[in-house]
């Protein structure tokens, strides 16, 4: 024999709708947890942001020091290439005469105890 209808016992109880929705958060609510969330997702954000901005400029501070070691010695290098021709030349005293180096600087002879080193002038 068929029954239609509910079967007794598992209708709903007294008071009760089987169909009635859940009470749902105040659209306030949901906006105050969104901007929470989106709050600590900035902070965590920044804080990545410092550690690696504090590492790229580590990072971009070893080549520069390396560049400056080695525009430093060039230019050390230059100074005593600079040293080298003036001493040279002021040790090869002329009989009063100008000469032309093979560089292309006229080497005037000058008395020592007017000045320490030879006048070099570039000749075009």
């Amino acid at each position: 024999m068929m029954r239609h209808g509910p079967l007794p016992g598992l209708g709903p109880s007294p008071g009760h709708r089987p169909f009635e929705a859940l009470p749902r958060p105040e659209l306030s609510e949901l906006l105050e947890n969104k901007i929470a969330y989106q709050a600590a997702e900035i902070k965590q954000l920044t804080g990545d942001n410092h550690r690696l901005a504090g590492t790229h400029v580590d990072l971009r501070q070893d080549p520069l020091a390396e560049k400056e070691v080695q525009r430093l010695k060039a230019h050390m290098r230059s100074i005593q290439t600079g040293s080298d021709i003036q001493l040279y030349y002021f040790s090869k005293k002329n009989s009063g005469k100008n000469r032309v180096s093979p560089g292309g600087y006229t080497i005037f002879n000058i008395k020592q105890s007017e000045y320490s080193r030879p006048a070099i002038r570039f000749v075009n």
